[in-house]
């Protein structure tokens, strides 16, 4: 496994940046990819190797930030899973950490949002609201 994961955003896929290192990761941008299972795959597969040497006392708090401006429902999906093997790290006495930044004009970022919350029951969830035309990038 590669300590650092990145992608460049592209036409339909998001920016992705996963630091095994550091405990961090970011998904941002717009997700609409022609085959979702291509361009998703390989990040669940990396994420199920992280997760498998995953070891709570060096790295006591994961960081899951995720800022989708626009995405479809196959990349709803794969969130889900990405959502749902980062959690696996709190099985292993780990803390997960996760802000979704939605559009605050977005109504269905938001519910989607809040129904990742509520079915994983993830302690620290935030949702965090920005406004799409503000000059200022929401993240980072």
């Amino acid at each position: 496994m590669q300590a650092i994961l990145h992608k460049a955003s592209d036409s339909g896929t998001p920016e992705i940046y996963f630091d095994a290192e550091k405990g961090y990761f970011e998904i941002k941008g717009d997700s609409y990819p022609n085959d979702a299972e291509a361009f998703y795959a390989p990040l669940l597969q990396w994420l199920e190797h992280f997760v498998e040497q995953y070891n709570a006392d060096k790295q006591p708090t994961i960081t899951f930030h995720l800022q989708l401006k626009f995405f479809n429902s196959s990349t709803a999906k794969y969130i889900l899973e990405i959502l749902k093997r980062l959690k696996e790290i709190t099985n292993k006495g780990g803390k997960l950490s996760v802000q979704w930044y939605y559009d605050e004009d977005d109504p269905d970022n938001y519910q989607f949002a809040q129904d990742c919350k509520d079915l994983l029951q993830i302690p620290s969830f935030e949702l965090i609201s920005f406004n799409d035309n503000s000059e200022e990038e929401a993240l980072w």
